[in-house]
């Protein structure tokens, strides 16, 4: 459907981060993560892993969901998909950086089981979700 990278989010009002982290300032602050095994998440805490690099983690959450509004409350920063901070941006009190680093991006598919790939009902699903994402 779409290609997806991730950004770093961090609260409006933040002391210490008034533009784009630097690598250091990144790895300095404490970080909200979202432990989602089984997702494309998964792959940005290995690849983080591979590099290196370690964050801070002061919390973990089982979704995006809540993010923004810890982000937008607290100085905890986030990696987070950049659909994910946009949505958190207009919500919350938040606003997206890019990353101090190269990171691999990942694409958004949809997926369904072959019983279903016939189903007129879910055709014209997936061609409404196809035409969404490609309009944007």
């Amino acid at each position: 459907m779409f290609d997806e990278h991730y950004v770093c989010l961090s609260s409006t009002t933040h002391p210490r981060i008034r533009q784009a982290p630097t690598l250091a300032s990144w790895l300095k602050e404490q970080q909200v993560m979202v432990q989602w095994d089984g997702t494309g998440h998964a792959e940005m805490e290995r690849y983080l892993a591979r590099s290196g690099i370690q964050l801070r983690t002061k919390m973990l959450l089982p979704s995006f969901l809540g993010v923004g509004n810890i982000v937008a409350s607290t100085e905890l920063l986030a990696t987070v998909p950049e659909q994910v901070a946009t949505w958190c941006a207009a919500a919350f009190s938040c606003v997206a950086w890019p990353l101090p680093m190269p990171c691999p991006s990942f694409t958004i598919r949809q997926v369904w089981h072959q019983r279903y790939h016939h189903d007129p009902g879910l055709i014209w699903l997936r061609q409404q979700l196809a035409q969404l994402t490609q309009a944007g």
